[in-house]
């Protein structure tokens, strides 16, 4: 992330948050808060979204669904919210 101090690197598929753009560059802010500027062609607004009472996975682009999957969930504990295991 650029910013006042100099340039910084964002960890890989960082969530951010778009606040403007100038020409080839994004204004976005992190999660944590922190702000700056990011080249328009290394952000993506594609993401993934679950409706977990349908089943249902969808490949979003911005606010609109690209395609649509069935989505296989815990037999046990298909509602709750899930943790990354490692």
């Amino acid at each position: 992330m650029k910013d006042g101090a100099g340039v910084r690197q964002l960890d890989h598929n960082q969530t951010l948050s778009r606040l403007e753009q100038k020409g080839e560059w994004i204004g976005v802010a992190a999660l944590s808060g922190e702000k700056g500027y990011v080249r328009k062609d290394m952000v993506s607004d594609t993401w993934i979204k679950v409706y977990k009472r349908e089943r249902k996975l969808f490949l979003m682009n911005g606010e609109v669904p690209t395609r649509e999957y069935k989505a296989a969930l815990c037999p046990s504990n298909p509602m709750d919210d899930k943790t990354k295991q490692c």
